[in-house]
């Protein structure tokens, strides 16, 4: 992972990164939810990259993924700095107390053309509940949002009450194992996916090498 973006180690408040403390087993042994959304790269959209000049392996990974520069290059931005890191995360927290991966990919139907996936922080209203904070409007919100809403804080309130995230309406949210490889995908349609993106998840751990070792 690329430091300068994340918090600034100083050798006394903070002696390591979260991803270091990860790797050498310093991390605190707490249940945890994490996951990334469909379009991180909503942060810097006009990122745009060449399948031609990546690497062999990279490119064998993400040959077809995209039909212009600009998607490739906010698809691997996506899977840089979110999808690829969240799922370390998980495998090395997945050896103490459970972790639970999630992708949210849901997008309300009034954004649908306007953005090719879920936004950086997107989740955040579903989760917490909180459209009628951010709105006046939030009365005209979908029944189709509202249920989505429904489900994804009944995850986290579970969670926080009972250390499990039981989802009332969808599928058992099985916690990460590294050989199982699973997530809960939450988009038009929620469920749980097997090894998502492995092969171009795989490319960026091995080529990139954004993560230390443990």
């Amino acid at each position: 992972m690329d430091y300068e973006y994340g918090p600034v180690t100083d050798g006394r408040l903070l002696t390591e990164s979260p991803a270091e403390a990860f790797a050498r087993g310093h991390a605190a042994d707490l249940p945890l939810i994490l996951g990334s959304n469909s379009y991180e790269a909503s942060l810097f959209s006009a990122s745009s990259a060449k399948l031609a000049d990546l690497s062999a392996e990279m490119r064998g990974a993400y040959a077809g993924e995209a039909a212009t520069d600009q998607q490739l290059g906010t698809t691997l931005f996506t899977d840089r700095y979110f999808t690829a890191p969240v799922r370390w995360f998980a495998r090395r927290a997945a050896a103490g107390a459970p972790a639970w991966l999630y992708r949210f990919s849901y997008v309300r139907p009034s954004q649908r053309e306007k953005v090719p996936g879920a936004p950086h922080g997107s989740e955040i209203p579903y989760v917490f509940d909180t459209w009628d904070k951010l709105s006046s409007l939030s009365r005209l919100l979908p029944a189709e949002a509202r249920a989505m809403t429904a489900l994804l804080h009944s995850c986290w309130v579970a969670f926080a009450t009972q250390g499990i995230p039981a989802c009332q309406g969808a599928p058992a949210w099985p916690a990460y194992a590294p050989d199982r490889d699973e997530l809960m995908e939450f988009g038009l349609a929620t469920g749980v996916r097997q090894h998502f993106r492995q092969p171009q998840l795989d490319a960026q751990e091995h080529v990139v090498k954004f993560l230390p070792a443990p």
